[in-house]
Protein backbone atom coordinates (compact mmCIF):
# COMPACT_ATOMS: atom_id res chain seq x y z
CA UNK A 1 0.00 0.00 0.00
CA UNK A 2 0.99 3.44 -0.63
CA UNK A 3 0.54 6.89 -1.84
CA UNK A 4 0.14 6.75 -4.97
CA UNK A 5 -2.07 3.41 -4.87
CA UNK A 6 -4.27 5.69 -2.68
CA UNK A 7 -4.69 8.65 -4.80
CA UNK A 8 -5.44 6.52 -7.80
CA UNK A 9 -8.39 4.69 -6.02
CA UNK A 10 -9.55 8.64 -4.97
CA UNK A 11 -9.35 9.97 -8.41
CA UNK A 12 -11.07 6.43 -9.78
CA UNK A 13 -14.34 7.04 -6.63
CA UNK A 14 -14.78 10.69 -7.97
CA UNK A 15 -14.44 10.05 -11.79
CA UNK A 16 -17.67 7.22 -11.21
CA UNK A 17 -19.42 8.77 -8.71
CA UNK A 18 -22.88 9.17 -10.10
CA UNK A 19 -23.62 12.56 -11.00
CA UNK A 20 -27.77 12.09 -10.89
CA UNK A 21 -27.31 10.83 -7.26
CA UNK A 22 -29.44 13.80 -5.45
CA UNK A 23 -27.22 13.69 -2.27
CA UNK A 24 -26.84 15.80 0.27
CA UNK A 25 -23.37 17.58 -0.83
CA UNK A 26 -22.72 19.32 2.17
CA UNK A 27 -23.37 16.05 4.57
CA UNK A 28 -21.33 14.22 1.96
CA UNK A 29 -17.75 16.50 1.64
CA UNK A 30 -18.00 16.45 5.59
CA UNK A 31 -17.98 12.75 5.22
CA UNK A 32 -15.63 12.07 2.75
CA UNK A 33 -13.13 15.03 5.02
CA UNK A 34 -13.60 12.49 7.94
CA UNK A 35 -12.92 9.17 5.80
CA UNK A 36 -9.37 10.95 4.57
CA UNK A 37 -8.81 12.25 8.00
CA UNK A 38 -9.20 8.18 9.02
CA UNK A 39 -6.98 7.30 5.85
CA UNK A 40 -4.11 9.20 6.95
CA UNK A 41 -4.43 7.91 10.43
CA UNK A 42 -4.17 4.75 8.60
CA UNK A 43 -1.08 5.62 6.83
CA UNK A 44 0.97 6.89 10.09
CA UNK A 45 0.26 3.72 11.69
CA UNK A 46 1.27 1.54 8.61
CA UNK A 47 4.59 0.93 9.26
CA UNK A 48 4.15 -0.05 13.12
CA UNK A 49 6.93 -3.29 14.26
CA UNK A 50 5.98 -6.01 15.70
CA UNK A 51 7.26 -5.39 19.20
CA UNK A 52 4.94 -1.73 19.23
CA UNK A 53 1.96 -3.84 18.18
CA UNK A 54 0.78 -4.54 21.86
CA UNK A 55 1.51 -1.38 23.15
CA UNK A 56 -0.16 0.75 20.02
CA UNK A 57 -3.79 -1.38 20.59
CA UNK A 58 -4.91 1.16 22.88
CA UNK A 59 -4.60 4.05 20.68
CA UNK A 60 -5.46 2.71 17.72
CA UNK A 61 -8.65 1.17 19.00
CA UNK A 62 -9.62 4.39 20.60
CA UNK A 63 -8.83 6.37 17.19
CA UNK A 64 -10.75 4.35 15.10
CA UNK A 65 -13.81 4.41 17.00
CA UNK A 66 -13.54 7.93 17.43
CA UNK A 67 -13.05 8.44 13.79
CA UNK A 68 -15.92 5.81 13.53
CA UNK A 69 -17.90 8.24 15.71
CA UNK A 70 -17.58 10.94 13.55
CA UNK A 71 -18.55 9.66 10.42
CA UNK A 72 -21.80 7.64 11.90
CA UNK A 73 -23.87 10.81 12.51
CA UNK A 74 -23.01 11.91 8.79
CA UNK A 75 -23.97 8.28 7.30
CA UNK A 76 -27.10 8.66 9.37
CA UNK A 77 -27.80 12.00 8.41
CA UNK A 78 -28.31 10.47 4.87
CA UNK A 79 -31.37 8.86 3.55
CA UNK A 80 -31.22 5.17 2.70
CA UNK A 81 -31.12 5.97 -1.42
CA UNK A 82 -27.40 8.15 -0.17
CA UNK A 83 -25.74 5.65 1.96
CA UNK A 84 -24.02 3.36 -1.13
CA UNK A 85 -22.70 6.36 -2.20
CA UNK A 86 -21.35 7.28 1.22
CA UNK A 87 -20.45 3.68 1.15
CA UNK A 88 -18.44 3.77 -1.83
CA UNK A 89 -16.26 6.18 -0.50
CA UNK A 90 -15.24 4.51 2.73
CA UNK A 91 -14.88 1.47 0.93
CA UNK A 92 -12.65 2.62 -1.91
CA UNK A 93 -10.35 4.38 0.64
CA UNK A 94 -10.31 2.20 3.34
CA UNK A 95 -11.00 -1.19 2.85
CA UNK A 96 -7.69 -2.27 1.05
CA UNK A 97 -6.62 -1.86 4.86
CA UNK A 98 -9.09 -3.78 6.66
CA UNK A 99 -8.66 -6.76 4.13
CA UNK A 100 -5.20 -7.03 5.60
CA UNK A 101 -6.84 -8.04 8.86
CA UNK A 102 -7.58 -11.58 8.79
CA UNK A 103 -11.42 -11.20 9.99
CA UNK A 104 -11.88 -8.04 8.65
CA UNK A 105 -11.09 -9.54 5.58
CA UNK A 106 -13.12 -12.40 5.55
CA UNK A 107 -16.09 -10.31 6.62
CA UNK A 108 -16.02 -8.27 4.03
CA UNK A 109 -15.42 -10.83 1.20
CA UNK A 110 -17.22 -13.13 2.29
CA UNK A 111 -16.02 -16.13 0.94
CA UNK A 112 -18.67 -18.60 1.52
CA UNK A 113 -21.35 -16.43 0.71
CA UNK A 114 -22.94 -14.92 4.35
CA UNK A 115 -22.18 -12.86 7.02
CA UNK A 116 -20.59 -13.93 10.30
CA UNK A 117 -19.39 -17.51 9.09
CA UNK A 118 -18.00 -20.40 11.39
CA UNK A 119 -14.15 -18.97 10.27
CA UNK A 120 -15.32 -15.31 11.53
CA UNK A 121 -16.43 -17.19 14.86
CA UNK A 122 -13.38 -19.12 15.06
CA UNK A 123 -11.41 -15.67 15.14
CA UNK A 124 -13.38 -13.90 17.63
CA UNK A 125 -13.10 -17.28 20.00
CA UNK A 126 -9.10 -17.16 19.20
CA UNK A 127 -8.94 -13.20 20.22
CA UNK A 128 -5.39 -13.10 18.49
CA UNK A 129 -3.72 -10.94 16.19
CA UNK A 130 -4.19 -12.05 12.72
CA UNK A 131 -3.44 -10.66 9.38
CA UNK A 132 -1.18 -10.46 6.59
CA UNK A 133 1.02 -7.69 7.98
CA UNK A 134 1.74 -6.00 11.72
CA UNK A 135 -1.58 -3.49 10.78
CA UNK A 136 -3.31 -5.66 9.32
CA UNK A 137 -2.74 -7.77 12.82
CA UNK A 138 -3.96 -4.15 14.49
CA UNK A 139 -7.31 -3.93 12.80
CA UNK A 140 -8.30 -7.48 13.28
CA UNK A 141 -7.29 -7.18 16.86
CA UNK A 142 -10.11 -3.70 16.56
CA UNK A 143 -13.21 -6.78 15.53
CA UNK A 144 -11.86 -9.26 17.48
CA UNK A 145 -11.55 -6.94 20.90
CA UNK A 146 -15.11 -5.38 20.61
CA UNK A 147 -17.96 -6.24 23.38
CA UNK A 148 -19.50 -8.09 19.87
CA UNK A 149 -16.67 -10.46 19.75
CA UNK A 150 -17.08 -10.95 23.68
CA UNK A 151 -20.18 -11.36 23.67
CA UNK A 152 -19.72 -14.47 21.44
CA UNK A 153 -16.84 -15.77 23.48
CA UNK A 154 -19.54 -15.19 26.72
CA UNK A 155 -21.62 -17.59 24.92
CA UNK A 156 -19.24 -20.73 24.54
CA UNK A 157 -18.67 -20.19 27.71
CA UNK A 158 -22.07 -20.45 28.84
CA UNK A 159 -22.96 -23.22 26.53
CA UNK A 160 -20.04 -25.51 27.81
CA UNK A 161 -21.44 -25.27 31.36
CA UNK A 162 -25.17 -25.68 30.59
CA UNK A 163 -24.23 -29.10 28.82
CA UNK A 164 -21.67 -30.26 31.76
CA UNK A 165 -24.61 -29.06 34.02
CA UNK A 166 -27.55 -30.99 32.51
CA UNK A 167 -25.17 -34.16 31.64
CA UNK A 168 -24.64 -34.23 35.59
CA UNK A 169 -28.58 -34.53 35.83
CA UNK A 170 -28.88 -36.54 33.44
CA UNK A 171 -26.31 -39.20 32.20
CA UNK A 172 -26.13 -39.77 28.38
CA UNK A 173 -27.97 -36.64 27.01
CA UNK A 174 -28.62 -36.01 23.51
CA UNK A 175 -27.69 -32.46 21.97
CA UNK A 176 -28.13 -30.66 18.90
CA UNK A 177 -26.71 -27.52 17.98
CA UNK A 178 -28.50 -26.02 15.46
CA UNK A 179 -26.56 -23.79 12.68
CA UNK A 180 -23.59 -25.17 14.65
CA UNK A 181 -21.09 -23.68 12.74
CA UNK A 182 -17.70 -24.55 13.86
CA UNK A 183 -19.07 -25.94 17.24
CA UNK A 184 -16.10 -24.99 19.28
CA UNK A 185 -17.52 -25.67 22.45
CA UNK A 186 -18.79 -29.27 21.62
CA UNK A 187 -14.93 -29.87 20.67
CA UNK A 188 -14.29 -28.04 24.16
CA UNK A 189 -16.87 -30.57 26.09
CA UNK A 190 -15.19 -33.62 24.46
CA UNK A 191 -11.47 -32.39 25.57
CA UNK A 192 -13.30 -32.78 29.27
CA UNK A 193 -14.85 -36.33 28.50
CA UNK A 194 -18.01 -34.75 28.83
CA UNK A 195 -20.72 -38.14 28.83
CA UNK A 196 -22.78 -37.04 26.16
CA UNK A 197 -24.95 -40.09 24.07
CA UNK A 198 -25.45 -38.12 20.87
CA UNK A 199 -24.69 -34.96 19.60
CA UNK A 200 -25.62 -33.42 16.02
CA UNK A 201 -24.27 -30.99 14.45
CA UNK A 202 -26.80 -29.17 11.71
CA UNK A 203 -25.58 -26.34 9.42
CA UNK A 204 -26.29 -25.32 6.35
CA UNK A 205 -22.44 -24.55 5.23
CA UNK A 206 -20.98 -27.75 4.44
CA UNK A 207 -17.49 -26.70 5.48
CA UNK A 208 -18.30 -25.57 9.05
CA UNK A 209 -19.36 -29.19 9.81
CA UNK A 210 -16.40 -30.62 7.68
CA UNK A 211 -14.34 -28.24 9.42
CA UNK A 212 -16.18 -28.84 13.04
CA UNK A 213 -16.79 -32.68 12.93
CA UNK A 214 -12.57 -33.25 11.52
CA UNK A 215 -11.72 -31.33 14.98
CA UNK A 216 -14.15 -33.20 16.94
CA UNK A 217 -13.12 -36.76 15.95
CA UNK A 218 -9.85 -36.13 16.98
CA UNK A 219 -10.61 -35.87 20.60
CA UNK A 220 -14.11 -37.85 21.05
CA UNK A 221 -14.83 -41.36 22.73
CA UNK A 222 -17.92 -42.44 23.23
CA UNK A 223 -20.61 -39.79 22.02
CA UNK A 224 -22.34 -40.44 18.26
CA UNK A 225 -21.46 -37.67 16.08
CA UNK A 226 -23.80 -36.66 13.32
CA UNK A 227 -23.52 -33.89 11.04
CA UNK A 228 -26.35 -32.87 8.69
CA UNK A 229 -26.47 -30.52 6.27
CA UNK A 230 -29.51 -28.89 5.11
CA UNK A 231 -31.27 -25.49 4.46
CA UNK A 232 -32.38 -23.95 6.85
CA UNK A 233 -35.19 -21.93 4.69
CA UNK A 234 -35.92 -24.96 3.29
CA UNK A 235 -36.18 -26.86 6.78
CA UNK A 236 -38.86 -24.11 7.81
CA UNK A 237 -40.52 -24.53 4.78
CA UNK A 238 -41.82 -27.91 6.28
CA UNK A 239 -39.75 -29.91 3.27
CA UNK A 240 -38.92 -32.47 5.69
CA UNK A 241 -35.21 -32.93 8.01
CA UNK A 242 -33.50 -35.77 9.24
CA UNK A 243 -33.85 -33.96 12.42
CA UNK A 244 -37.47 -35.34 12.28
CA UNK A 245 -35.92 -38.62 13.51
CA UNK A 246 -34.49 -37.48 16.50
CA UNK A 247 -35.15 -36.04 20.47
CA UNK A 248 -33.26 -33.73 22.50
CA UNK A 249 -32.49 -33.52 25.33
CA UNK A 250 -30.95 -30.25 25.18
CA UNK A 251 -30.83 -28.03 22.02
CA UNK A 252 -29.42 -24.69 21.40
CA UNK A 253 -29.12 -21.87 18.75
CA UNK A 254 -26.99 -18.91 18.52
CA UNK A 255 -26.05 -16.59 16.19
CA UNK A 256 -29.09 -17.25 13.65
CA UNK A 257 -31.79 -15.76 15.07
CA UNK A 258 -30.28 -12.43 14.05
CA UNK A 259 -30.72 -12.98 10.17
CA UNK A 260 -34.39 -14.27 10.39
CA UNK A 261 -37.65 -12.75 9.97
CA UNK A 262 -40.09 -12.66 12.76
CA UNK A 263 -42.17 -15.04 10.77
CA UNK A 264 -39.23 -17.59 10.19
CA UNK A 265 -38.01 -17.53 14.16
CA UNK A 266 -41.67 -18.22 15.38
CA UNK A 267 -41.40 -21.29 12.82
CA UNK A 268 -38.06 -22.24 13.72
CA UNK A 269 -39.35 -21.94 17.62
CA UNK A 270 -42.49 -24.41 16.86
CA UNK A 271 -40.08 -26.90 14.94
CA UNK A 272 -37.63 -26.81 17.50
CA UNK A 273 -39.71 -27.23 20.24
CA UNK A 274 -41.38 -30.55 18.73
CA UNK A 275 -37.88 -32.30 19.18
CA UNK A 276 -37.41 -32.05 22.39
CA UNK A 277 -37.83 -35.34 25.13
CA UNK A 278 -40.33 -34.68 28.00
CA UNK A 279 -38.11 -32.73 29.80
CA UNK A 280 -36.00 -31.31 27.39
CA UNK A 281 -34.69 -27.23 26.72
CA UNK A 282 -34.39 -25.33 23.87
CA UNK A 283 -32.52 -22.16 24.53
CA UNK A 284 -31.52 -19.33 21.42
CA UNK A 285 -30.08 -16.20 21.72
CA UNK A 286 -30.86 -13.09 19.66
CA UNK A 287 -28.42 -9.43 19.71
CA UNK A 288 -29.97 -6.98 21.39
CA UNK A 289 -27.24 -4.56 20.54
CA UNK A 290 -24.75 -4.61 17.93
CA UNK A 291 -21.48 -2.20 19.30
CA UNK A 292 -19.59 -2.58 16.12
CA UNK A 293 -22.70 -2.27 13.94
CA UNK A 294 -21.24 1.11 11.95
CA UNK A 295 -17.89 -0.38 10.61
CA UNK A 296 -19.55 -3.90 9.89
CA UNK A 297 -22.59 -1.95 7.56
CA UNK A 298 -20.47 0.30 5.92
CA UNK A 299 -17.47 -1.30 5.34
CA UNK A 300 -19.19 -5.39 5.07
CA UNK A 301 -22.94 -4.72 4.45
CA UNK A 302 -22.65 -6.83 7.17
CA UNK A 303 -26.17 -6.38 9.52
CA UNK A 304 -28.41 -7.85 12.08
CA UNK A 305 -31.72 -7.88 13.01
CA UNK A 306 -31.49 -6.68 17.10
CA UNK A 307 -34.37 -7.87 19.49
CA UNK A 308 -35.21 -7.11 23.21
CA UNK A 309 -36.57 -8.99 25.56
CA UNK A 310 -40.13 -7.64 24.69
CA UNK A 311 -39.29 -8.68 20.75
CA UNK A 312 -38.27 -12.07 21.65
CA UNK A 313 -41.35 -12.45 23.72
CA UNK A 314 -43.52 -12.35 20.45
CA UNK A 315 -41.52 -15.37 18.55
CA UNK A 316 -42.11 -17.79 21.94
CA UNK A 317 -45.28 -20.01 20.39
CA UNK A 318 -48.37 -19.97 22.62
CA UNK A 319 -48.17 -23.78 23.44
CA UNK A 320 -44.78 -23.21 25.19
CA UNK A 321 -45.78 -21.32 28.44
CA UNK A 322 -42.72 -22.19 30.33
CA UNK A 323 -39.86 -19.83 29.33
CA UNK A 324 -38.02 -17.20 30.73
CA UNK A 325 -35.43 -14.61 29.28
CA UNK A 326 -31.84 -14.14 30.64
CA UNK A 327 -29.14 -11.20 28.87
CA UNK A 328 -25.38 -12.44 28.14
CA UNK A 329 -23.25 -9.74 26.93
CA UNK A 330 -25.41 -7.46 24.14
CA UNK A 331 -27.41 -11.01 23.57
CA UNK A 332 -30.38 -11.88 25.35
CA UNK A 333 -31.06 -15.29 25.47
CA UNK A 334 -34.71 -17.64 25.71
CA UNK A 335 -35.30 -20.86 27.80
CA UNK A 336 -37.80 -23.01 26.17
CA UNK A 337 -39.14 -26.22 27.52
Amino acid sequence: MNLKTDKTIEISLKKHRNPIAQVDNRNLELFEQSVNKLHDFFLKGFDIKATEIEATVPKIHKNISQYHKSLEKFYCNASLNDRPEFKKIYRGLLNPYWKMGSITNRVITKPNGYDGDYMVMQYMYDNKFEGTNNFGKLLHKYVVNDRSSMSVRLRKKYFIKKINQLSDEKKDISVLAFASGGALEIYELLQTQCPLKRVILYDQDKEALDFAKERIEKVNISAEIITINENIITLLKNKGSLLDNYKFDYIYCAGLYDYLSDILALRLNKYMTKLLTKDGLYEFGNFTHFPISFFADIAADWRLILRTKDDLEKLIPQSNKQHSFFKMGDQTFCSIR
